[in-house]
């Protein structure tokens, strides 16, 4: 995950844990490792993850960066992607499609959302009232070959 400070890591770790919840599977902090949000730092985490009795055989990332550190480490220690250990990240940037595996990620619909908060700015700036202050938009998972 991301760093603890950070409101998207905040938001991004809560629906981790509410899909866990879903599916009967119980939080296990020890497979959470908190990063900075690059590529360098993730790869020391996941040599981490790596290193337990039990290596998972899957891995989500709070962006693509860090899911490509990810990739490497487990690369690094002859393990295949996504055979051994599969990845998401999350964003659906470009680093998503061009890396080897290419990655599978989570693709927030980032135009509705500048758009839903310009248009909630707009309302508070013109002192309108705010019917909905919780809006909930669809994202999608980008299947590519890492997982």
């Amino acid at each position: 995950s991301g760093p603890i400070d950070s409101v998207p890591m905040i938001k991004r770790f809560y629906g981790y844990q509410r899909a866990l919840l879903d599916a009967g599977i119980a939080t296990d902090l020890q497979l959470t490792k908190a990063v900075n949000w690059d590529a360098d730092n993730s790869f020391l985490k996941m040599q981490e993850l790596l290193a337990l009795d039990k290596v998972p055989d899957g891995v989500f990332c709070q962006n693509d960066a860090m899911a490509m550190g990810a990739i490497r480490a487990i690369q690094s220690a002859g393990l295949r992607v996504p055979e051994d250990i599969a990845v998401v990240g999350f964003d659906n940037s470009v680093i998503a499609s061009v890396t080897a595996p290419s990655i599978t990620s989570v693709a927030p619909p980032f135009e509705e959302i500048g758009r839903q908060s310009f248009m909630l700015l707009q309302s508070i700036l013109e002192k309108r009232e705010i019917a909905n202050r919780n809006i909930l938009l669809d994202t999608k998972l980008v299947c590519r070959t890492s997982a």
